[in-house]
């Protein structure tokens, strides 16, 4: 096919068929919970090149590609990915994601959308999934029956695979193009359970001989809570709590007024106002102070740009806070819901298995509020974590309530597919495949749930800063991704070792 490119950005890029398509998806807006632009795109895909398919009441796309002449009879291989994008711009950037379509840019070795999130994630799996598509309905390759499977509201909490009946999938190998990189497979991911907890304390007005202190830390590095959690990075929101620790300790009282941290994942900042009494107010600060040097150590190569402000307030007849004892509880909340890797891999140190990390926090005119997530490869490690957890709030007189949640995906001892996909990676590029293990959420656990005997691996094309305006594709990695899925797929998925016999 002669390809007519969307974008000049895309002109020009190897693999074509890849860019072309990443142009196609780019051109659908689709932010998560409006894919209907890419639906739409996609059954015309289908019909057009006579394909079956079905999309569910969720949105869910389900597209059969038939195997060549001979092979009809072998196993099917499924392909996943998801169809929407977190949508984030720039201050002051006028973009509307509902509307329109991805501004590509090409700057070098870097495909970018200036201002907003690009939409690699995972738009590189849909443009991966339509060009193979395409190249294998038009082209006499030898493969395998292929089952396509693009989903919808991922990023808001693997919504749309929730809802997809996987009795559909007849395959039992499949590849999510949402983790990995060209050269790492990623062979398990992270499932979820997502808590909040809501209380309500009774407020009580500043006594006049108390002082109020804004109490502000700040220069935190943060950092995606799914991926870099075995970083040691400072959480803001954990910090705060040891610092009015600091307080508790030397038996100075003092009343929380508000609470507010920065946006999550791994929280870079934390602001409080606090009540002490005034004859105790030159002696909190101290404390504090020497609190936070303790802290600054431990955070010195992590965070080395963590600081803490404290300044007076004053005081006036509106200053209201809750309670002295309401405030202690409040401070081992922050303490207790730990931002942290809770445990690695038995075997590969390095790795993380189970971890959990204190979301958004605030106190405002009395009304608590605070999320936590609780995250591991492992459904039995994930449901005993968070059963820990919420026992803790219990003793504290909290409810921790989850709200939503989703399967992970524990590594498989055997995998005859990450095998096949080890050797095709040593014969493509001469050098071993890096084998990826994390707690990063993808589709793959909730698959794997229904049909445990499902057979996985997740790479893709590399692209960085997710979720961030920063977000970008490197071109010159897309070439090795497209060569290894092609012979993942067309030749190793023909070898004996992954054939009718093995399933």
């Amino acid at each position: 096919m002669k390809y007519v490119h969307k974008y000049e950005a895309t002109k020009g890029l190897e693999p074509e068929p890849f860019f072309y398509w990443f142009g196609e998806v780019s051109a659908c807006p689709r932010p998560s919970g409006n894919e209907k632009a890419l639906i739409e795109y996609i059954k015309a895909f289908a019909e057009t090149r006579s394909l079956e398919y079905d999309v569910d009441e969720a949105g869910n796309v389900f597209v059969k590609v038939p195997g060549t002449a001979g092979y009809e009879d072998y196993p099917p291989f499924l392909i996943q990915a998801h169809m929407d994008m977190v949508a984030v711009k720039d201050e002051g950037v006028d973009f509307d994601f509902d509307t329109k379509p991805i501004n590509l840019q090409i700057d070098g070795d870097k495909l970018y959308a200036p201002g907003t999130t690009l939409g690699a994630d995972n738009g590189v799996g849909i443009a991966a999934m339509l060009a193979l598509g395409d190249t294998l309905t038009e082209e006499p390759i030898p493969h395998p029956p292929l089952e396509l499977l693009f989903t919808v509201d991922e990023e808001s909490g693997m919504k749309g695979i929730k809802r997809f009946d996987c009795s559909k999938i007849t395959a039992r190998r499949m590849l999510n193009c949402d983790g990995g990189a060209p050269h790492r497979v990623t062979v398990c991911c992270g499932g979820s359970i997502q808590s909040k907890i809501e209380k309500e304390f009774e407020i009580f007005a500043v006594e006049e001989d108390w002082t109020v202190l804004n109490v502000s830390l700040t220069g935190g590095q943060g950092g995606h809570s799914a991926v870099m959690l075995n970083r040691g990075r400072a959480c803001a929101a954990n910090n705060m709590g040891e610092l009015l620790t600091a307080l508790m300790a030397d038996d100075i009282e003092f009343r929380i007024s508000s609470l507010k941290t920065s946006k999550p994942a791994i929280i870079k900042g934390c602001d409080a106002v606090i009540a002490v009494p005034a004859v105790s107010a030159e002696t909190a600060v101290l404390s504090m102070n020497e609190r936070f040097a303790l802290i600054k150590g431990v955070y010195k190569n992590s965070d080395p740009d963590l600081e803490l402000s404290i300044s007076e307030a004053g005081c006036t007849a509106e200053c209201t806070a809750i309670s002295a004892a309401d405030s202690e509880k409040v401070v081992q909340c922050l303490l207790y819901l730990e931002t942290a890797m809770y445990r690695s891999h038995y075997e590969f140190t390095q790795f993380q298995v189970s971890g959990g990390s204190i979301g958004e926090v605030s106190l405002t005119h009395g009304k608590f509020n605070a999320d936590f997530v609780v995250l591991s490869s492992i459904n039995e490690d994930l449901r005993l974590k968070f059963k820990k957890y919420e026992l803790k709030m219990k003793m504290l007189g909290f409810d921790l309530t989850e709200y939503d949640s989703w399967s992970g995906w524990a590594e498989d001892t055997v995998s005859p597919l990450r095998d096949a996909l080890l050797e095709a990676h040593k014969e493509l590029f001469g050098y071993e495949m890096i084998i990826g293990r994390g707690i990063g959420g993808i589709e793959v656990g909730e698959i794997k749930t229904a049909i445990p005997e499902m057979d996985a691996v997740a790479f893709a094309p590399f692209s960085q800063d997710a979720h961030t305006t920063g977000e970008c594709l490197s071109v010159s990695q897309v070439q090795p991704f497209w060569d290894l899925l092609k012979k993942l797929i067309i030749i190793n998925f023909l070898r004996n070792n992954i054939n009718a016999n093995t399933i």
